[in-house]
């Protein structure tokens, strides 16, 4: 394995493990010498949301020699499948320079140096070969378009580098990021305050329930006894209808009794004055009789019907005086 090999397996394998954040770079059917690479166009410019895909071109003699470079995707800046002409390529020889510095500091992946240095060569106004000149505007569009350019090897390019955003996009989305998460919260502690509430009401009403069925046989006695009074009114009503009807057939019976021994006594005196005379004593017995016999019923109606009583001895008290 020669050096140029060691030293090119050793530069992909750190553009793998550690890529930067602006460019992407790989080698092709397996050969070594032959990259392709995707870069974004430099912040703050026309270029800034263009992605751009090219090739490299690596010497045998490599790192000691400089690589030819291509861009294969327009940007108005430089010609596509045409080597450029920049003091990192063959173009300029005598300023290539096999440690190269990033940062000040040596550097032993040259491809990812030159790379990011390639892409300050869009704002740098030359006329070298293959450099050209677009109005901003057309730029500006074909950094947009360049968002759905094919490599035949590498496919879609948006799929190796995501387009640059800016700052501004970026802080808008975060703020829109955070709001969205913001009004989930508050939607979760919306949710769980009425589950907690929905919770207590159910609470509130499982304990409402058992004052409510033990009121609901006091609610229903109600109408029992209202029932049970209506009934007893009904009966008390049939009772003393009857009551009543009986009182008066005894009280039209005492009056026939009265009128039979009113009846007898006159004829007793017109035909037998002499017997009243000398029986007084008998008739004054039969009277006797007829009282006790009122009293006995008036008591008996006393015992057995409600008020009837009092209105039979009334009643008899003014047949006595009749």
């Amino acid at each position: 394995m020669t050096l140029s090999v060691q030293r090119i397996r050793k530069e992909l394998m750190q553009l793998q493990m550690n890529p930067p954040e602006n460019l992407r770079a790989q080698i092709i059917d397996n050969n070594i010498y032959e990259w392709h690479f995707t870069i974004r166009g430099p912040e703050n410019s026309e270029f800034e949301e263009g992605i751009y895909h090219g090739r490299i071109e690596l010497p045998v003699e490599y790192p000691f020699k400089p690589p030819n470079i291509y861009f294969l995707t327009p940007s108005g800046r430089f010609d596509i499948k045409t080597k450029i002409c920049l003091n990192i390529t063959k173009f300029h020889p005598e300023n290539w320079n096999p440690s190269w510095t990033s940062m000040n500091k040596l550097s032993l992946f040259i491809v990812q140096v030159m790379l990011q240095g390639l892409t300050q060569h869009f704002i740098v106004s030359d006329t070298g070969v293959g450099s050209i000149q677009y109005s901003k505007d057309l730029i500006m569009k074909m950094a947009q378009e360049s968002h759905n350019w094919n490599c035949e090897q590498c496919g879609p390019i948006i799929r190796i580098l995501q387009p640059f955003q800016k700052k501004q996009q970026v802080h808008y989305n975060q703020i829109k990021k955070e709001i969205q998460e913001k009004e989930i919260l508050e939607n979760e502690d919306k949710n769980k305050f009425k589950e907690e509430k929905q919770k207590e009401n159910e609470k509130q009403e499982n304990k409402s329930e058992i004052p409510r069925q033990q009121e609901i046989p006091r609610q229903q006695e109600i109408p029992k006894q209202k029932e049970q009074k209506a009934k007893f009114k009904v009966e008390q009503e049939y009772l003393n209808s009857n009551q009543m009807k009986l009182f008066d057939g005894i009280i039209a019976q005492l009056y026939d009794e009265k009128r039979a021994l009113k009846t007898f006594r006159q004829k007793q005196q017109e035909e037998e004055p002499i017997i009243k005379n000398e029986h007084p004593k008998q008739v004054v017995d039969q009277s006797k009789i007829v009282i006790i016999n009122i009293l006995i019923v008036s008591v008996i109606f006393a015992l057995v019907f409600v008020n009837v009583g009092d209105i039979l001895f009334e009643k008899a008290h003014i047949w006595l005086k009749g």
